[in-house]
């Protein structure tokens, strides 16, 4: 059996290796022969090493030289190349991961060692969550405990990778690679698939199986690696369909050339071999394998150029927790692409394998059959339509190739920066104890601006149909009977509020202006307000309070509605309103009150926050500042025109100050600080 030429002149395996391999497939497909034999030899040439970089000792192939090898194997025999999709994986997540974790497991793999896939559970168990658990014994040795399916490759390999929960109380999930013949691990071979019947897709079981201290990778949801990691697994799938679809065209061409009868009802009369028509099947198959490995090498080119542009940014770095640059997506829509058009595009061609030969071509001792059903059980990991209407709405939303819907929601840019996480931490310096323990929360400042704006597209585009927003008015203060151990712990404190994130979700430099009315949410959820911009740099008029926009208008029914007081006694209030809202400014949170260390697990330094006290006419606020103060530490306040009750109130007169600007009130400060209420 003969084996198309090599798509490049980069490929590393062999030609007589792949001819060898090729030359069981069948036998090994009719007689259910698990490949140890050829998963020796290939691991003998170091193909699991091939994505080694040569930092390390490795050959450093790029992802579309594997790509290309991949496609060669999966020609010779798809279940083969498919089994080792995991250890590829795993040797991608490498280079994300400390350099001491690097420095164990490249020599291992250089030297021949293979990692097998142990992630997917059968069910039982809520979307996004494992049953299997990662824990530490009472020796303080880890240990895991659960059972997985679907442990692609695991059977032929040195050791597999688990997906596992941690223990109670912590979130996420860690992978832990644990050797396949070690004590409490136990490998089954019960993949009773109609396609890819090879692959050892079976059950894996870990019985309190322990785990080296090196072999405990940690993945952070939404990271560069995930993203990476999720979008290659795809990829190579896709090359092993490729590889399908070449071996169909083959094995037709092959057929046709040895076939010697032809039908009686074909209108040329000329062998089978030599008909126009027969051929032009055989020549739309060869041309659709040749657009499927142009697809494929291009995604794989995609995804260099995703690695580069987050590696330029160093996203290599396990702290890192900058922003992930755009061209990181980039592998992720090129492979929901190719997802699209790749699998028809192979099933059409096993298909079409049968429409070149009669009834010979179903016997089962030709085993002509397997490519479709092994491209079929491949096409099944990722269901086509939900890829493409995911494209069709990232390219109707947005301008730019961005994480597509599904996968975004999945796996965004990072834990942190999905917008429904952002909009939790938004709401609050820090919205649960935990976070202080997360570096990407909490080592940069929190910039809300374009939250929701982002939020609502995402929303969108996930066709939810409505979102409710829970607030807070006040500070916990029932633990201890005081504030502190809210601010201490950043439990929904110092709060960030919605209002002013709507104001300026679409403007990069014009100034928000609140108008906050005093017969609605004044009292509790205005003090939270007026600071919150993004903190970029402060400039004249950045935000502002208009003074008289705290009075109720000139339509009566309004007020009268509300149940306002008398219309002098309003601007009184109004008065009152400044004071408190001064106070509130100058002297109930100071500016450096929120330090966020992980090590002391102290958010907010409650000595550093203040309740102001204020009991008076109108209002009684006894409690601090929502939130912590923006930029310029208080607005800039307009009076937009003396009060009439200003003009005629002898009592309101005497209470103001003699200021050049009329009607002007010597409200405190932090130079004048105010006096007892």
């Amino acid at each position: 059996m003969t084996l198309a030429a090599a798509p490049t002149a980069s490929a590393q395996l062999p030609n007589h290796v792949l001819e060898d391999i090729a030359s069981g497939a069948v036998e090994r497909e009719l007689h259910r022969v698990l490949p140890f034999e050829p998963v020796r030899q290939l691991d003998r040439h170091g193909f699991g090493a091939l994505r080694v970089p040569e930092a390390f000792g490795g050959p450093g192939l790029s992802i579309e030289e594997l790509i290309v090898d991949v496609i060669r194997l999966a020609q010779a025999d798809s279940n083969i190349a498919h089994l080792y999709r995991g250890h590829f994986g795993f040797v991608e997540s490498l280079r994300f991961q400390p350099e001491e974790i690097q420095q164990t497991w490249y020599p291992r793999v250089l030297a021949g060692t293979t990692v097998g896939n142990a992630s997917t559970e059968k069910g039982g168990n809520e979307l996004g969550t494992l049953n299997t658990k990662l824990t530490t014994a009472a020796d303080g040795t880890w240990r895991l405990n659960g059972e997985k399916f679907y442990s692609t490759g695991t059977i032929f390999s040195d050791y597999t990778r688990v997906s596992a929960s941690q223990e109670e109380g912590i979130e996420g999930k860690r992978f832990a690679v644990v050797p396949t013949d070690g004590e409490g691990v136990t490998v089954h071979d019960d993949w009773d698939g109609f396609g890819q019947k090879l692959t050892g897709t079976g059950t894996t079981v870990l019985n309190d199986a322990p785990v080296e201290s090196l072999g405990i990778l940690r993945r952070v949801h939404g990271s560069h690696e995930a993203v990476h990691e999720a979008a290659f697994f795809q990829l190579y799938l896709l090359a092993v369909q490729v590889g399908i679809a070449h071996a169909a065209v083959r094995d037709a061409a092959e057929t046709l050339r040895r076939r010697t009868r032809t039908f009686n009802t074909s209108a040329s009369g000329a062998a089978f071999k030599q008909d126009p028509l027969i051929q032009q099947i055989v020549g739309k198959m060869a041309a659709k394998a040749y657009a499927a490995q142009a697809i494929v090498a291009e995604t794989a080119r995609a995804h260099d150029r995703a690695l580069e542009a987050g590696f330029a940014a160093g996203t290599w770095n396990p702290e890192f927790s900058g922003e992930l640059p755009e061209g990181v997506y980039e592998s992720e829509l090129a492979v929901e692409k190719a997802q699209i058009t790749v699998p028809e595009l192979v099933l059409s061609i096993t298909q079409e394998l049968f429409d070149t030969a009669g009834a010979s071509a179903v016997l089962r001792t030709k085993a002509l059959d397997r490519h479709w059903r092994n491209a079929r059980t491949i096409a099944t990991h990722n269901p086509i339509v939900f890829r493409a209407r995911s494209v069709g709405t990232t390219r109707s939303t947005e301008p730019c190739p961005r994480a597509s819907t599904p996968s975004a929601m999945r796996n965004p840019r990072r834990a942190d920066d999905h917008p429904l996480q952002r909009l939790r931490h938004a709401r609050s310096g820090s919205p649960e104890p935990w976070a202080l323990a997360a570096p990407r929360i909490a080592d940069r400042p929190v910039r809300p601006v374009g939250v929701l704006d982002r939020l609502s597209q995402t929303l969108e585009r996930a066709s939810f149909s409505s979102l409710f927003l829970a607030d807070v008015p006040g500070v916990y203060d029932v633990y201890g009977s005081s504030h502190h151990s809210a601010a201490r712990g950043g439990v929904q404190y110092p709060l960030l509020d919605l209002q002013v994130l709507v104001l300026s979700a679409r403007s990069r430099h014009h100034p928000p202006g609140v108008r906050p009315h005093r017969l609605g949410d004044l009292r509790a959820a205005l003090p939270a307000r007026p600071p919150l911009r993004d903190p970029g740099p402060p400039h004249p008029g950045a935000s502002r309070m208009e003074r008289g926009d705290q009075l109720p208008g000139l339509r009566g029914p309004q007020p009268r509605n509300a149940g306002a007081d008398p219309h002098d006694e309003r601007y009184d209030r109004a008065d009152e309103f400044m004071e408190v809202m001064y106070k509130l400014f100058e002297h109930s949170i100071d500016d450096d009150a929120v330090i966020a260390d992980k090590e002391s697990g102290v958010f907010t330094d409650p000595e550093k926050v203040r309740g102001i006290e204020h009991e008076s006419t109108w209002f009684s606020v006894p409690g601090p500042m929502l939130t912590h103060p923006g930029p310029q530490r208080t607005p800039l306040l307009f009076q937009v025109a003396p009060p009439l009750a200003a003009r005629r109130s002898p009592s309101t007169t005497e209470r103001r100050s003699s200021s050049s600007t009329p009607g002007r009130r010597s409200w405190p400060s932090r130079s004048n600080p105010p006096a007892p209420s």
